[in-house]
């Protein structure tokens, strides 16, 4: 789902309590007595009509914000990172060697903690 920063969002909501909880903290008080998503199996029939209706009330909030707001609902969802944000994250940054290599000048460079090939 895309937010209202540009940022996308995923959820992965499988039972009646993470359903309600998720729409509480969109403020879609209605949805969860909507016959068509009364239980998981509804939702995943009408998939395409409950997206319709979550992603304008998404579209309103920015990713991490309401990123934090689901996960403290107890509402399993992550965001979708761009290449960018994946290589600044702690896990990335962890699995960064730096080396030094002499040369005419003094070095150090940054690659990755795995190799390819012979070494």
């Amino acid at each position: 789902f895309l937010c209202a920063d540009g940022g996308l969002l995923i959820l992965a909501v499988g039972t009646d309590r993470q359903f309600a909880q998720l729409c509480e903290v969109l403020d879609l008080d209605g949805i969860p007595s909507d016959p068509r998503f009364t239980t998981n199996a509804d939702r995943v029939r009408n998939r395409m009509a409950l997206a319709a209706l979550l992603a304008p009330a998404i579209a309103k909030a920015r990713r991490d914000d309401l990123l934090e707001e689901l996960l403290q609902a107890g509402v399993p969802a992550g965001a979708v990172r761009d290449l960018a944000e994946v290589m600044e994250s702690p896990a990335a940054r962890a699995m960064t060697l730096e080396s030094t290599i002499d040369g005419q000048q003094t070095r150090r460079i940054r690659g990755n903690a795995f190799r390819i090939g012979p070494l």
